[in-house]
């Protein structure tokens, strides 16, 4: 077959995978059987990156055959998706990781569907199908479908893995960055995502589609990620005004609070609280109902209701993984995955917001003390003063967040603590400016708003760290002084 006539490109990659990848291969067979029939032409590359013997050995059967086989030694899944998406001779790219299933209709309706879009877009299966290690079901929105929310992309990645569909020239100015395990940086297909999203690309969802996704019991490429504590790169995506120009699109979704409400919200809340606390049954009585209304939340129905057509997909899977089969059993006890709420994507654009515009690095913890996250949260600060990426400290001061106590002496050195005080309201803003040019010195007035019941503790604190502040700068505070000039009147 000529290249140039070529509409899909299908790239899978392998590492370890073994007798498994054979499963793969035979479902982007099958899929690609079905494209052909529409008169869709694919090419299959396989791009073996630093591949186990196992591996290796299984792929040799395509070698000179209708399967294009690359070896390379780069130990990343994103440099070696980089390295297919390169080759790739198609219009469009499909991608699958070396243990992962296509749906047999995959193909010729991504196809169907990216040819009638106006727009560059990425084209994402409606179900995806776990398996092995874990039985879920998960059915999944586009970007711009009603409920979806953009905050969530800060704790979740709301399209789990590279099983997509997208033109290869978007993918070339869209290439994955570089994750080796020692450098700390992971979850290479989130940061992917993050990244497409903030240049205004679209994720769509291919109606009656699906995949199958092997989560494995051990050895898989997001437990080594977990295990190592890896992060995902920076992205653009919660650049401030990006974010916030998302976030603005989804009014209904995400709401900001009234800081002055919020405030009252919270303080009765603790009251609320404190009060209960006092009373132990009571207490635990409240924690039992809790508890209950939890479980009865998460209780499933006794039966998932499938659609024929994803019905007659899961049971056809079943002659190439005979492990995957949609039974009574199995549809009965299949947990029926939905992506939560973020619970931090409103509080990071108020700290945005509060802090300035140009924060370059938000850590956002629950709760921190000494023994818990507090030393991998120093660490992280400490690699960004060491590679000149920061040079102030922003940390929220309560009764139980001592930021300037907690991390004062164990930061590095040259990065300044800016302790920002939560009895200082944010509305109205405080005001800071010249007050008076005196005798001996230039004044400035510094006037946060405070609830009354904190003037005078909020005026001691501010005062004594103001001075603490100059002392540790070099700047000394004036004194009025004169000149006296004595002349002896008997010369």
């Amino acid at each position: 077959m000529n290249k140039s006539q070529i509409d899909i490109s299908v790239i899978v990659t392998a590492h370890n995978e073994g007798q498994l990848v054979h499963h793969t291969m035979r479902s982007i067979l099958r899929s690609i059987e079905v494209a052909e029939k529409a008169g869709i032409r694919c090419q299959i590359i396989a791009v073996l990156d630093n591949p186990s013997e196992r591996t290796a050995d299984y792929f040799e059967r395509y070698v000179g055959g209708p399967v294009q086989v690359e070896k390379i030694n780069c130990f990343d899944p994103g440099l070696a998706r980089n390295h297919g998406i390169k080759l790739a001779s198609g219009k469009y790219v499909a991608l699958l990781d070396g243990d992962d299933l296509f749906g047999s209709l995959w193909l010729k309706k991504a196809f169907g569907m990216a040819e009638k879009s106006e727009n560059d877009c990425v084209f994402y299966p409606e179900y995806v199908i776990t398996f092995e290690g874990n039985q879920r079901i998960s059915k999944y929105k586009g970007s711009s479908d009603a409920g979806f929310d953009y905050a969530t992309m800060l704790e979740f990645n709301c399209w789990n893995s590279v099983h997509y569909f997208t033109k290869k020239s978007l993918l070339l100015n869209n290439l994955y960055h570089e994750t080796p395990l020692n450098s700390g940086f992971g979850y290479e297909d989130w940061h992917w995502y993050c990244e497409v999203l903030a240049k205004g690309i679209e994720i769509k969802i291919v109606p009656e589609t699906c995949v199958f996704y092997r989560k494995k019991k051990q050895r898989s490429r997001l437990d080594v990620h977990v295990n190592y504590n890896v992060i995902s790169h920076p992205s653009k995506l919660f650049d401030y005004k990006i974010f916030e120009n998302f976030c603005e699109r989804q009014k209904p979704l995400f709401k900001r609070r009234n800081p002055l409400v919020a405030r009252i919200k919270d303080n009765i809340h603790k009251r609320a609280e404190t009060k209960v606390r006092s009373y132990p049954r009571l207490h635990t009585l409240i924690l039992i109902l809790v508890d209950i209304a939890k479980r009865l939340r998460r209780r499933k129905p006794e039966m998932l209701r499938i659609q024929p057509w994803l019905l007659e997909e899961w049971k056809g899977i079943n002659a190439i993984e005979p492990q995957i089969y949609p039974d009574k059993t199995l549809l009965e006890k299949i947990e029926v995955y939905k992506i939560p709420p973020s619970r931090i994507g409103r509080h990071y654009l108020e700290l945005c917001e509060l802090y300035g515009k140009n924060v370059s690095h938000v850590f956002l913890i629950p709760w921190l003390k000494r023994g818990g996250s507090d030393l991998v949260t120093i660490n992280y600060i400490k690699a960004l003063a060491e590679n000149d990426l920061a040079r102030a400290l922003s940390t929220p001061v309560q009764d139980r967040l001592p930021g300037e106590r907690l991390f004062g002496k164990r930061i590095a050195e040259g990065l300044h603590v800016i302790a920002q005080d939560d009895r200082i309201l944010k509305d109205p803003p405080p005001t800071i400016g010249l007050l008076e040019l005196a005798d001996s010195s230039v004044n400035f007035a510094v006037r946060p708003w405070v609830n009354a019941a904190d003037y005078w503790n909020v005026y001691f604190d501010i005062t004594e760290k103001m001075k603490k502040r100059f002392d540790a700068e070099g700047i000394t505070i004036p004194f009025p002084q004169r000149d006296f000039h004595v002349y002896d009147h008997t010369e």
